[in-house]
Order: structure tokens, then sequence, then C-alpha cells
């Protein structure tokens, strides 16, 4: 009854809003199901976002796969879905981006409910009015307004451009779906926050992340669990601006900031000699100086002393328990047929650690029926995660992936 009642709800804004027709309503949000996630105490994460994590995903293809906000998935341990039917379906971690704050995950199970498309989040303007979905509850869907296309600087090292913000404040905003006037995709929640409006002052709103994000590093993240994109420098510092002075906060623990002496209540003045001027130009001037592992040169202000200190930065996804996993392709000598081959850890105490898997080819890529090797249980569920990336809806985009490289003996680690 409740959620026949949502159904309503959400057929008169559809109604309203878009030419999706009302029959159409359910199967949209079905397609926004909720996550759950258990982290191991001794993640990194674990003091800050806490061991038990909820919040809202969409599913995007006919295989399961699911996406939400990365927060709530990054170093899971397990990994659980609720779809409308409120079957409960373990689901896997596929991939997390950093930059953008998106996470992929996969049910194990079939969801039986029609993906949500991807829309264009470029066309999103200010003043368009928009849906709201989450998974359950009395503010499951709601219309909102965007109030501001603008940057979004995190405390956490996080910059991100051209983010939506819409108002009024949505409740269950983690992973909640941004859904367009066509009933596509255009945004998953990130957080509750406010923005200055020009006559308004600070207006209370949620951010979304904006879904063309999504688009040029879901090839990857499919295949590596990451972007292959060069990472940027990680310090493992938080900070906050107050008029345009950066503080800092925060330091991770064993991060390059504590090692090197950063504190909190240190004042950041420049980098590498160069003042900065708020939180957002003290990340683009690092960020400008070099991939991962680049030295930085802080001048901090401690009390009443300047100080020089040189952080040796990192690979933030070197400090995450994030699973890592092999994927290798070798030819077999033709154009015809090639082994795909995971390996993902545990693999090894339950059978052979690189089993193949034959696929046949058409002119180098994948295509067809493939056949799968006798493998014990932990090695087929992960050769049928890799293969499902594969044959699914997104294999235009993991086409252009494989096209960047040759398919002779492909050797990925993750």
């Amino acid at each position: 009854m409740k959620h026949s009642c949502l159904f309503v709800i959400f057929a008169i804004l559809v109604a309203l809003l878009s030419p999706v027709h009302a029959q159409d309503t359910a199967e949209i949000l079905k397609a926004v199901i909720l996550v759950r996630s258990t982290v191991p105490e001794d993640a990194r994460t674990a003091r800050y976002l806490g061991t038990m994590r909820q919040t809202n995903g969409v599913v995007i293809d006919s295989n399961g796969l699911i996406l939400t906000i990365g927060y709530a998935i990054v170093e899971a341990e397990t990994i659980e879905v609720i779809g409308s039917g409120g079957k409960v379906v373990s689901a896997t971690f596929v991939g997390y981006d950093i930059d953008s704050g998106f996470g992929l995950i996969r049910a194990n199970k079939p969801l039986e409910v029609t993906p949500m498309k991807l829309g264009n989040s470029s066309e999103i303007k200010v003043g368009d009015l928009l849906l709201l979905a989450s998974y359950a509850g009395p503010g499951e869907v709601q219309g909102a307004r965007v109030i501001a296309r603008q940057e979004f600087v995190g405390s956490w090292e996080y910059l991100l451009e051209d983010a939506i913000f819409t108002s009024p404040p949505y409740a269950d905003f983690g992973g909640a779906a941004l859904v367009d006037r066509d009933g596509r995709l255009v945004g998953i929640g990130s957080l509750l926050t406010q923005v200055s409006v020009p006559g308004s002052g600070y207006v209370p709103c949620n951010m979304f992340v904006p879904i063309d994000r999504l688009k040029p590093i879901l090839g990857d993240l499919l295949v590596r669990g990451r972007s292959s994109d060069p990472q940027k420098p990680w310090l493992g510092i938080q900070a906050e601006e107050t008029h345009g002075r950066v503080s800092v906060i925060r330091v991770s623990s064993g991060g390059p900031g504590e090692q090197a002496g950063v504190k909190p209540g240190d004042l950041i003045l420049a980098v590498n000699d160069k003042a900065i001027s708020g939180l957002a130009d003290f990340y683009r001037k690092v960020w400008a100086l070099g991939e991962a592992g680049v030295d930085v040169h802080l001048s901090i202000r401690r009390g009443a002393q300047v100080r020089e200190i040189t952080v040796h930065s990192a690979d933030r996804y070197e400090f995450l328990r994030v699973p890592p996993r092999t994927l290798m392709w070798t030819s077999h000598g033709t154009n015809e047929i090639g082994s795909l081959t995971m390996s993902s850890p545990g693999m090894e105490s339950e059978g052979p650690p690189w089993s193949p898997i034959i696929i046949p080819m058409e002119r180098g890529l994948p295509s067809g029926r493939w056949q799968r090797f006798s493998a014990s249980p932990h090695s087929r569920s992960a050769f049928l995660l890799a293969l499902q990336s594969i044959y699914s809806e997104n294999f235009r985009i993991l086409k252009g992936f494989f096209n960047r490289r040759s398919l002779t003996d492909l050797h990925i680690s993750v």
C-alpha cells in the first residue's frame, strides 16, 4: 500500500514535469534501491563514516550494475541491496572514483527492475525543476529546483566542477537519484550543504554529482575498479576556509601530511612559494605540481612562527582497503580466440588463481558467446563478474577502452 501511494505521487509529479508516461513511472522508481554495507573497524574511513552504512543506489544496466555514492561502499567488507519487492540480495564492489565520488556495485542475483537510463547533466541549468527519488520513506519522491551550478569544495581534498545544487533540501540524499523531465538520471546525491544565492543569502540544499562525470570513466571502473587517469597528489589533510584563509582541521593517521609533520590548527600560507587564496586555490596549486608522489612544499603558520614543510604526496587509493583485482588477456596466436582471466584475494586457497575463459573474437574484440572452464565457486564468481562487465549494455564504452590498448597479452593490475 505504501509503495502504491508513492507511485501515485511520483506519477503526478512526472505528469506535471515531463512527457514521460504515467504508466512508466513505477518502473522508473523501482530502479532506485537501498544499499547497505559493513566496513571493518580498522578501515581508514571507519572512524569518520562508520562501519555500518546505508544509502541509495540506482540500477543502470540489465546485469545489476548499480551506481551510488562512493563513500557508502568504499572499503566495504560486505554489501547487500534491497529492491522494490523487499528482497535482500548480496552485491559485489565494482569500482570507486575518488575524483567524482561515484561508486559502482553489482547485484549478485537479478533484481528484476528496468534500469534507469542516463541523461545529460550538461543540459541542466539553474531554475530547472527536477525529481529526487530515494528507496523508501515519506520523502521518497520530491520535486526540487536547481538553484546553482558551480564548483563544490570539500574539506577532504575534493573539488567538483559544475556540481548541481537543488532546493528544498532532501533528507534521504545519499545516493538518491536526480531525474530529469524525460525520466533519465542526471545526478547522484552526495550531501546536505548550503550555497549563497543572490538576494536570498545562504540557502540549505543538496549537492548532486553530475552524471556526465561518469561517462568518460565508466569503462575504466568496470574493468579496473578505478579511473586510468593519472592520480592527483594526496596529502592526507582535511582543511577548511575562513575568509580566504585555509587552516588544517585534521590529518589522516599515517598519511603523508602527518608523516611530514603537518598538525591540526596549522594555517597554510603557500604551496611551493605561491600564496594561496582559499581552499579551491590550495587544491589546484597542489594538483598542478604533478601526479601522486610529487613533493609538495608548504609554507604554514603555527602560532607565531612560519615553517616550511615538504610533504611527499601519495596515491589515495593506496591508503584505502579497496579489494585488488587483476585482469589478464592472453592471445592464443590468432585473432579468433583468447583467454580472459581474473584473480582476486582468496582465490588461491579455493582453486587455481588463473583459470581461463575462452571468448570468441572478432577483429580483436570480445563478441558472441563464451565458454567457461571448470573452476572453484570463488573463481567462478569472479569470472562471471568480469564477463558481466563486458557483456553488458556498457559494451560500447568498454569497446572504446579496449581499442586504446593492444589485446595481445594485456595485463591490467588494479
